[in-house]
């Protein structure tokens, strides 16, 4: 349930984590990439197609790890429920999934987080690029 509403929010309101948007108008060859969450700011701007490109897939890779990010969630509360749900069984080995659950999900947080500042800095540095 709760993939199925992260997935609604994400398509809904086109999120991602870097809080970066664009859009590209093919025949005028304006690029407009929008800025935060919920005050947007926008930068437009006239440039090449191939210019555009290395903004744009710097902006998609945010998008695919915020997909990710979705599928990993749903798995790590998945693996929550089955380490802490046992009906009429003995808990062997509990506290030894739960370290290993509780590590892998230290492991993933810290990756992901750098991973995402890794991706804001590229596209800051992609849209700086095209303003000069």
């Amino acid at each position: 349930m709760l993939v199925i509403l992260l997935s609604v929010f994400t398509i809904t309101f086109d999120f991602n984590l870097t809080g970066y948007q664009y859009q590209l108008d093919e025949e005028t060859k304006v690029l407009t990439v929008q800025k935060g969450y919920i005050h947007k700011s926008v930068y437009e701007e006239q440039i090449p197609t191939e210019e555009a490109l290395g903004v744009m897939l710097a902006i998609n890779n945010a998008y695919d790890l915020w997909d990710l990010n979705i599928h990993a969630i749903s798995l790590l509360i998945v693996g929550a429920f089955v380490i802490c749900y046992k009906p009429d069984r003995p808990r062997i080995y509990f506290n030894w999934f739960l370290v290993f659950y509780c590590l892998c999900l230290t492991l993933f947080v810290l990756w992901d987080v750098n991973e995402h500042l890794k991706l804001h800095e590229e596209i800051t540095n992609r849209i700086s690029e095209v303003k000069d």
